[in-house]
């Protein structure tokens, strides 16, 4: 396939990065650069338990242990599902196989292609789809947007922006068999979501409540998390952290340990940092692979009964 900017769609800044990636293998992507620039990120990355995978991108520059064109045999187009997105679909911060489009594929016996770009926005994913419609017989297109692009845009987004690209999204006549999701609530502030909603009400659909047990949180990851709120609850009665930690851990509660009103704001303040560490993975803001499962479950329903995996 042609990379340039005119035959692919896509804005300069992309295509550079694709031919930057293309059949290269990284320790690091430019996402992850930029959070080890930033201190508070760079020591919970380096607490992470996955944090020890590398990139590897194929000839295309898109992540995948295998090259895309050889599909396609005897000039006949291959049968594929489309996994378009940009870095929450190629999965900046977390391996390969725990991405969405790679969990999806354990389930279905059509090659899930990864299309994830880091930075891509939807009118440049809407150009995608359409070219490699033109190259594959695509059976199904999956999306997760962002309707802000990259980290640069994302500093830059608020309501209007939001409100604006709602809208604008809305008025694209998507191929038939495009499904689409969107990256999840912790990426958009309070106003962010409630407009986001009011133009697509099942944009977290995928989203699904768990069970929080503290003892599956490694201390040192524990106390990186809840030590600034455990100095602004405490007082010289209060336990530990230490012992609140393994209070925790054995009974998943502090009943025993703090008054009904400490206990109270304490635990509503810590639960939901808790549970971010099982949602989101090595940098604190991409998905982990608990929640791009619950991604690849969602899409997973809108499959065609004949692609799949018996």
């Amino acid at each position: 396939m042609d990379l340039s900017p005119k035959s692919f769609g896509l804005p300069k800044i992309l295509w550079r990065q694709l031919l930057r990636n293309r059949n290269n293998t990284f320790d690091y992507c430019s996402s992850d650069l930029m959070f080890r620039k930033m201190p508070w990120y760079c020591g919970y990355m380096d607490l992470h338990p996955v944090r020890d995978f590398k990139y590897t991108f194929n000839s295309w520059g898109m992540r995948a242990n295998y090259d895309y064109e050889a599909l396609n045999q005897d000039g006949k187009k291959a049968k594929v599902i489309l996994a378009m997105g940009d870095s929450f679909t190629m999965n900046v911060g977390g391996p390969l196989e725990h991405s969405w489009p790679s969990l999806l594929q354990e389930k279905v016996n059509l090659p899930v292609l990864n299309g994830g770009i880091d930075g891509l926005g939807p009118d440049v994913q809407h150009q995608m789809i359409a070219k490699m419609r033109e190259y594959f017989d695509v059976q199904h297109t999956f999306v997760l947007f962002n309707l802000h692009g990259g980290a640069m845009a994302d500093r830059l987004a608020d309501a209007n922006s939001t409100e604006q690209k709602s809208m604008i999204l809305k008025k694209y006549e998507w191929p038939i068999g495009c499904e689409y999701s969107f990256i999840p609530p912790w990426c958009w502030t309070d106003d962010m979501r409630e407009i986001l909603l009011g133009h697509f009400p099942d944009a977290f659909a995928y989203m699904k409540d768990i069970k929080l047990n503290f003892s599956d949180i490694p201390q040192s990851m524990f106390t990186y998390l809840i030590q600034p709120d455990y100095q602004s609850f405490s007082n010289s009665t209060w336990p530990s952290l230490d012992s609140i930690y393994q209070e925790l851990a054995i009974h998943n509660n502090l009943d025993r340990v703090l008054s009904d009103v400490d206990r109270y704001f304490f635990m509503k303040a810590i639960v939901p940092k808790c549970k971010s560490y099982f949602y989101r993975n090595r940098d604190f803001r991409h998905n982990s692979k608990l929640t791009n499962q619950m991604l690849a479950d969602y899409f997973f329903t809108k499959v065609d009964p004949k692609f799949i995996k018996r």
